[in-house]
């Protein structure tokens, strides 16, 4: 495995704490190089539709509150 991908994910749309107001947004389990799964936020989305398992994703940085976030390779 070359990169990480999306392994599964769901399109949130009712957001709480520090994400209040910040829907919809896209939660993720990532499956990472060493196959290692973790849950992120994938960032950079426009268009939901195109968020499919298998996508290459890639590493944008760690949030103090929500942890890794990633964002589509393609965008």
């Amino acid at each position: 495995m070359s990169e990480s991908k999306v392994f599964t994910f769901t399109i949130v749309h009712v957001g709480f704490g520090s994400r209040e107001g910040k829907t919809p947004y896209c939660l993720a389990i990532i499956e990472n190089q060493k196959g290692e799964k973790v849950t992120a936020i994938l960032e950079d989305v426009v268009d939901f539709s195109l968020i499919k398992i298998g996508i290459p994703v890639k590493f944008k940085r760690t949030d103090e509150t929500w942890g890794e976030i990633y964002s589509p390779a393609f965008s």
